[in-house]
């Protein structure tokens, strides 16, 4: 046999040329036995000299031309140490698919919830308001007002009921002449103990001396009348000069108090309506009477 790359000779059965290393190809007549090294026909399995069977051909690996990188995959040919390129070229980046963008996040309805909640938001705001209104306008509020704040002071109608003054004398204190004290006085002080707002007082002092005798003169009237008045459970103080020389105690009685009063409370446009109305002591004379037999 002949190889037929080279034209040497190749004994029976070699698969490859051992001059040129190619592989060596049954010819078209035949297989050759590797047994006696006669040619077969092409269909002979077996040999039809020596009975041996024949070798199938050995596959030749198709050989492919160098590949040369088109300018478009110009990027994948990749430098090497010494700067120069490389025989082979890297996979074109063509074959290479593209990464996918990421999938899109679910859009979420944040502006339409907070949108909703604002628009309810406002419209109960709007009802409370026009609640408001309305229960101003008919003068619920001022009844719920009423309700709700803290009790000061005692009830006028109960004061009365009882025969009470609205009104307590919590100090009367002598000053006498001295160097810081020109003329001869009494600090007295009262304390609104009703729920309306006081506006005047009218009282009697029934004077005594050190020892406790009453004096000839024993009357002076006093009191007290101020445009602002005294809130309930407020206490205010002042100065009474005294008309007697030889005074040294004193009692005060309530005469007459001047009160405050809104019989239209509670009722639409009530709060701007206010009456002076007046308590008078009905047991002024019997306290006057039982201060003097003191």
């Amino acid at each position: 046999m002949k190889c037929a790359k080279c034209g040497a000779d190749v004994p029976a059965g070699a698969k490859f040329c051992a001059q040129c290393g190619g592989a060596i190809v049954a010819s078209a007549a035949g297989a050759c036995c590797s047994s006696c090294g006669r040619e077969n026909k092409p269909e002979n399995k077996f040999c039809s000299h020596c009975g041996k069977p024949l070798a199938a051909a050995p596959a030749i690996p198709p050989s492919h031309p160098p590949t040369t990188p088109t300018p478009a995959d110009s990027s994948a040919i990749t430098a090497s140490p010494n700067g120069t390129t490389p025989a082979y070229p890297l996979p074109p980046s063509a074959n290479v698919p593209p990464p996918s963008a990421p999938a899109a996040a679910p859009a979420v309805k944040e502006r339409s919830g907070c949108c909703i909640c604002g628009l309810i938001a406002a419209g109960l705001l709007a009802i409370l308001l026009g609640l408001l209104g309305l229960a101003y306008w008919q003068g619920w509020l001022d009844k719920i007002i009423e309700q709700v704040k803290p009790k000061v002071g005692i009830s006028m109608a109960e004061l009365k009921a009882q025969g009470r003054s609205p009104v307590e004398v919590t100090k009367c204190h002598f000053n006498p002449l001295s160097s810081s004290v020109a003329i001869p006085n009494f600090t007295i002080a009262f304390r609104n103990i009703s729920d309306r707002k006081i506006k005047a007082i009218t009282a009697v002092m029934v004077l005594y001396d050190a020892s406790g005798n009453l004096l000839k003169n024993w009357r002076q009237d006093t009191g007290y009348s101020e445009v602002e008045g005294i809130e309930p459970g407020d206490e205010v103080e002042g100065l009474q000069a005294c008309s007697q020389k030889d005074a040294a105690r004193a009692k005060v009685i309530i005469r007459e108090v001047v009160y405050i009063d809104n019989p239209l409370q509670g009722k639409p446009g009530g709060d701007i309506y206010e009456v002076a109305c007046k308590w008078t002591n009905p047991n002024f004379a019997k306290e006057i009477e039982a201060a003097i037999r003191h």
